[in-house]
Protein backbone atom coordinates (compact mmCIF):
# COMPACT_ATOMS: atom_id res chain seq x y z
CA UNK A 1 0.00 0.00 0.00
CA UNK A 2 1.22 3.45 -1.39
CA UNK A 3 0.72 6.12 1.52
CA UNK A 4 1.49 9.76 1.10
CA UNK A 5 1.30 12.83 3.29
CA UNK A 6 0.82 16.35 2.19
CA UNK A 7 1.94 19.50 3.79
CA UNK A 8 2.94 23.55 2.53
CA UNK A 9 6.93 22.91 2.71
CA UNK A 10 7.57 19.58 3.39
CA UNK A 11 9.85 20.53 5.84
CA UNK A 12 7.62 19.82 9.38
CA UNK A 13 3.91 17.92 9.09
CA UNK A 14 4.39 15.79 6.01
CA UNK A 15 8.18 14.78 7.06
CA UNK A 16 7.42 14.43 10.87
CA UNK A 17 4.23 11.63 9.32
CA UNK A 18 6.41 10.24 7.14
CA UNK A 19 9.10 9.40 9.51
CA UNK A 20 6.40 8.70 12.25
CA UNK A 21 4.83 5.88 9.85
CA UNK A 22 8.21 4.74 8.38
CA UNK A 23 9.42 3.97 12.61
CA UNK A 24 6.24 1.22 12.62
CA UNK A 25 8.68 -0.56 10.44
CA UNK A 26 5.34 -2.01 8.47
CA UNK A 27 6.21 -4.03 4.97
CA UNK A 28 3.68 -4.14 3.17
CA UNK A 29 3.97 0.40 3.28
CA UNK A 30 5.71 2.13 0.88
CA UNK A 31 5.40 6.02 2.59
CA UNK A 32 6.08 9.24 1.08
CA UNK A 33 5.68 13.02 1.56
CA UNK A 34 5.40 16.07 -0.33
CA UNK A 35 4.42 19.80 -0.35
CA UNK A 36 2.34 22.01 -2.15
CA UNK A 37 4.99 24.70 -2.17
CA UNK A 38 8.15 22.71 -1.06
CA UNK A 39 10.21 24.49 -4.30
CA UNK A 40 10.32 27.82 -2.49
CA UNK A 41 12.53 26.14 -0.10
CA UNK A 42 15.77 26.47 -1.81
CA UNK A 43 18.23 26.17 0.58
CA UNK A 44 16.27 24.64 3.21
CA UNK A 45 16.05 20.79 3.17
CA UNK A 46 13.71 21.37 6.87
CA UNK A 47 13.00 23.33 9.79
CA UNK A 48 15.18 23.33 13.12
CA UNK A 49 12.11 22.04 15.03
CA UNK A 50 11.28 19.05 13.10
CA UNK A 51 14.57 17.96 13.69
CA UNK A 52 14.21 18.55 17.22
CA UNK A 53 10.94 16.77 17.39
CA UNK A 54 11.94 13.79 15.48
CA UNK A 55 14.92 13.63 17.76
CA UNK A 56 12.68 13.67 21.17
CA UNK A 57 10.51 10.65 19.49
CA UNK A 58 13.59 8.63 18.11
CA UNK A 59 12.35 9.20 14.61
CA UNK A 60 15.12 11.22 13.17
CA UNK A 61 16.63 8.38 11.40
CA UNK A 62 13.64 7.94 9.63
CA UNK A 63 13.56 11.67 8.31
CA UNK A 64 13.90 11.91 4.38
CA UNK A 65 16.70 13.77 3.37
CA UNK A 66 15.13 16.47 1.52
CA UNK A 67 12.02 17.90 0.06
CA UNK A 68 9.46 16.94 -2.18
CA UNK A 69 7.60 18.95 -4.68
CA UNK A 70 3.88 17.93 -4.42
CA UNK A 71 2.95 16.53 -8.06
CA UNK A 72 0.23 15.14 -9.93
CA UNK A 73 1.77 12.03 -11.05
CA UNK A 74 2.64 11.45 -7.54
CA UNK A 75 -0.61 11.71 -6.15
CA UNK A 76 -2.49 10.17 -8.23
CA UNK A 77 -0.55 6.56 -7.99
CA UNK A 78 -0.95 6.67 -4.02
CA UNK A 79 -3.24 4.39 -2.25
CA UNK A 80 -3.93 6.57 0.31
CA UNK A 81 -3.08 10.47 0.37
CA UNK A 82 -3.50 12.26 3.78
CA UNK A 83 -3.71 16.21 3.39
CA UNK A 84 -2.36 18.13 6.23
CA UNK A 85 -4.96 20.69 6.25
CA UNK A 86 -8.30 21.09 3.58
CA UNK A 87 -5.87 24.20 1.24
CA UNK A 88 -3.54 20.86 0.77
CA UNK A 89 -6.64 19.39 -0.46
CA UNK A 90 -7.75 21.79 -2.79
CA UNK A 91 -4.57 22.87 -3.97
CA UNK A 92 -4.02 18.52 -5.18
CA UNK A 93 -7.84 18.56 -7.11
CA UNK A 94 -8.38 22.63 -8.06
CA UNK A 95 -4.88 23.73 -9.42
CA UNK A 96 -2.89 20.06 -10.23
CA UNK A 97 -6.30 18.36 -11.31
CA UNK A 98 -5.67 15.08 -9.41
CA UNK A 99 -8.26 12.70 -9.40
CA UNK A 100 -8.05 11.35 -6.12
CA UNK A 101 -8.72 7.98 -4.62
CA UNK A 102 -9.28 7.33 -0.77
CA UNK A 103 -7.75 10.24 1.14
CA UNK A 104 -8.44 11.97 4.64
CA UNK A 105 -7.84 15.35 5.58
CA UNK A 106 -6.47 16.14 9.03
CA UNK A 107 -6.50 19.61 10.86
CA UNK A 108 -3.06 20.00 11.86
CA UNK A 109 -1.81 23.49 11.99
CA UNK A 110 1.77 24.63 10.77
CA UNK A 111 3.82 26.64 13.12
CA UNK A 112 3.21 29.78 10.75
CA UNK A 113 -0.21 28.99 11.65
CA UNK A 114 -0.37 28.88 15.17
CA UNK A 115 2.28 31.73 15.58
CA UNK A 116 -0.13 34.41 14.01
CA UNK A 117 -1.69 35.90 17.23
CA UNK A 118 1.58 35.78 19.12
CA UNK A 119 4.88 38.30 19.36
CA UNK A 120 7.68 37.47 20.04
CA UNK A 121 8.06 33.88 20.14
CA UNK A 122 10.97 32.17 21.78
CA UNK A 123 12.06 28.56 20.55
CA UNK A 124 10.72 26.93 23.34
CA UNK A 125 7.54 28.36 22.48
CA UNK A 126 7.72 26.79 18.80
CA UNK A 127 9.26 23.35 19.98
CA UNK A 128 5.99 22.94 22.10
CA UNK A 129 3.47 23.92 19.19
CA UNK A 130 5.14 21.44 16.87
CA UNK A 131 4.89 18.42 19.88
CA UNK A 132 0.92 19.21 19.61
CA UNK A 133 1.19 18.84 15.91
CA UNK A 134 3.19 15.99 16.03
CA UNK A 135 0.78 14.50 18.52
CA UNK A 136 -1.98 15.14 15.96
CA UNK A 137 0.06 13.24 13.08
CA UNK A 138 0.78 10.47 15.53
CA UNK A 139 -2.62 10.09 16.80
CA UNK A 140 -3.99 10.54 13.20
CA UNK A 141 -1.57 7.18 12.24
CA UNK A 142 -1.97 5.35 15.68
CA UNK A 143 -5.95 5.54 14.87
CA UNK A 144 -5.27 4.43 10.72
CA UNK A 145 -2.96 1.24 12.17
CA UNK A 146 -5.31 0.45 15.12
CA UNK A 147 -8.59 0.60 12.34
CA UNK A 148 -6.99 -1.63 10.11
CA UNK A 149 -6.46 1.21 7.32
CA UNK A 150 -2.95 0.96 6.95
Amino acid sequence: MKIHFVCTGNVFRSRLAEAYLKSKNIASLVISSSGIEAQSNIGKSIEEYTIIVSKNHNIEQFLSDYWVQTAKEGIEQQDLVIFMQQVHFIFCRDKLGCKLGNYEIWDVLDIPDELSERTPVDMNTIIALAEVSFQKIKRGIDTLISNGII
